[in-house]
């Protein structure tokens, strides 16, 4: 076992190795550990029970359980189960697993090694299972460490179509993330693996009785859940705060959770009226805040390639300097608050008209979520059009919602969102802790029994901000409307319409909005002068088209995928 002050890795490595039995030694497994802190007060805990070695990292946002509790009920499970640990750890995990929080836990036993996670996911985990090897880990540079890299063209193809890998999938052959919920073994014995699913969320329940006494039990679920947070660490809570809704709802209850909170926002040119809204929203909640003025710039992308290893893409690398300036204010560790999710959670997320079966749900997908046209993108793989419609096809038909645009709704909370959400959290993770209420369990779960009705036009959500802080409702957000407002639902169906139409069309109108706003009338082409030989499947004779017809932000992605594979 190592634990090691990480500069490129972050979190619990666990790798069983498999050693062929030779004239010398028996067969064997070796479980190597590697406890990664990027800072002294990153949340692993690290116990030895008896025979058995416990490992947990993250926090638990419930009153009656922290990583310490779990911990040591699951060494007294296996030390009273004696033959049957297998079952009596499971129907442990599976209770775990709907704690809230973002956690998961490793457990090492002679011939075992057993990891389960919240139900989630909210902590990213890999796995890679080969012939001799079986990674479980928080850290994809710990695993290329120990196993070569292989680029995966199902995960490749997806993430220059919408932004990022479907379901399982990542940029990386035989690499999956581990869904939410999970339970494996690993038979140090035999080397072989069991994976169990052990809860889910489904989306098809509605309370459509929802009325005005439903909102404000939302409003004080939000704040219940906030107090959750705020009491699992000792750590100062800062919150991120931007001119929008959701960071500002967040600030709202921690500050009636933890009156010490503080707040920050970052800026450059283009974000300057988000500043003077923050700054408006923390005035009035009494709440000490600064703006952080921060380089415009992604070409600092080094730590954020060698961390997430693409699976957050060089487009957000802009977003470390705020990090830093941020956690250099408290030496001694803090944990920082986002609104992301919000945007998730409470507006309506389904489709404009419901989906008449999965063929409709997956062309109303493929259009909806592209940031690149499709043909270029398939172009650019060499292969068609059709071929990402299965990959989105298989990953909707393998959802448990009845309905179809249930499933739609799952695909935008847990994969647009999730992916984007989740791992954006584990980016600043590297920084200091990072969370936020919107996806702690008990909420979600409660704000989606809101029926859609109520969702549309953000009815709903401008019901749970009046109960939450009726004066802080009032102020007009960084676009100009408050949130009942006309011009934001205007604002808001215009932004919908605009999401749901061909990826031509967005193209044509972001180039439109840089021309309002002062920007040339090109979208800036990068130049990809070499492709890694890895990356054969890349047509580079479509190279050219791609960049002249792509948005700049796309372009990112494919420069993202291009790097991390260079040799």
């Amino acid at each position: 076992m190592q634990v090691i002050m990480a500069g490129e890795r972050m979190g619990v490595n666990a790798i069983a190795r498999f050693t062929e039995k030779t004239s010398i030694s028996p067969d064997s497994s070796v479980v190597e550990t590697i406890l990664a802190k990027p800072y002294a007060n990153y949340p692993i805990l690290d116990i030895q029970h008896g025979s058995c070695r416990i490992i947990v990292e993250g926090y638990i946002y419930h009153k009656n359980y922290t990583a310490e509790i779990i911990a040591s009920e699951i060494g007294q499970t296996i030390k009273s189960a004696s033959s049957e640990v297998l079952p009596a750890l499971r129907k442990l995990a599976e209770k775990f697993s709907r704690l809230p929080g973002e956690f998961a836990c490793w457990v090492i036993t002679e011939n075992h090694l057993f990891f389960f996670n919240e139900v989630l996911g909210r902590l990213p985990v890999y796995f890679l299972q080969s012939s001799r090897l079986v990674f479980i880990g928080r850290s994809l540079a710990g695993l290329f460490a120990a196993s070569p890299r292989q680029p995966d063209e199902d995960g490749i193809f997806e993430t220059l179509w919408c932004g990022y890998a479907l379901g399982r999938h990542t940029l990386y052959k035989d690499v999956q993330r581990i869904p939410g919920g999970c339970f494996m073994t690993v038979d140090l014995v035999n080397f072989t693996l069991k994976e169990d699913q052990l809860s889910t969320i489904e989306l098809d329940s509605r309370n459509e009785n929802w009325s005005g006494k439903d909102a404000v039990e939302l409003a004080q679920s939000f704040n219940d859940v906030c107090q959750q947070i705020s009491t699992a660490s000792p750590l100062p809570f800062h919150v991120s705060l931007s001119g929008g809704q959701d960071s500002r709802a967040v600030l709202a209850a921690m500050k009636r959770a933890n009156p010490n909170i503080t707040a920050s926002s970052f800026a450059f040119s283009s974000s300057d009226h988000d500043v003077v809204v923050a700054e408006k929203v923390a005035s009035l909640l009494g709440v000490p805040w600064e703006k952080i003025g921060i380089n415009n710039s992604n070409e600092d992308d080094e730590w954020l390639l060698h961390l997430k290893q693409g699976i957050n893409y060089k487009g957000m690398a802009f977003i470390g300097d705020y990090l830093r300036k941020v956690a250099d204010q408290f030496p001694l560790g803090a944990i920082m608050l986002t609104g992301d999710g919000g945007d998730k959670v409470l507006p309506y997320l389904g489709e404009r008209h419901n989906p008449s079966g999965l063929n409709h749900l997956v062309e109303l997908l493929f259009n909806r979520h592209a940031i690149a046209e499709p043909k270029l993108v398939a172009a650019l793989m060499g292969k068609k059009e059709d071929d990402l419609k299965q990959l989105i096809y298989e990953t909707v038909s393998s959802y448990p919602e009845h309905h179809m645009n249930n499933r739609s709704i799952r695909f935008t909370l847990f994969e647009r969102g999730g992916k984007a959400y989740f791992e954006g959290e584990d980016r600043n993770r590297y920084f200091m802790w990072s969370t936020t209420p919107f996806y702690h369990l008990d909420f979600l779960q409660r704000a989606m029994l809101v029926p859609d009705n109520m969702k549309r036009n953000y009815r709903a959500y401008a019901l749970f901000m009046q109960h939450l802080n009726k004066a802080l409702s009032q102020i007009p957000d960084a676009g100009g409307g408050k949130l009942s407002s006309p011009v934001f639902h205007f604002r808001k169906y215009v932004q919908e319409y605009f999401r749901s139409s061909p990826p031509v069309v967005k193209n044509q109108v972001k180039l439109l909005y840089r021309l309002l706003r002062g920007g040339g009338s090109h979208v800036p082409i990068t130049k990809f002068d070499a492709v890694p030989g890895s990356l054969t499947f890349i047509k580079t004779s479509a190279l050219a088209e791609y960049t002249r017809r792509t948005s700049a932000d796309s372009q990112l992605y494919l420069e993202t995928i291009i790097k991390v594979f260079a040799p």
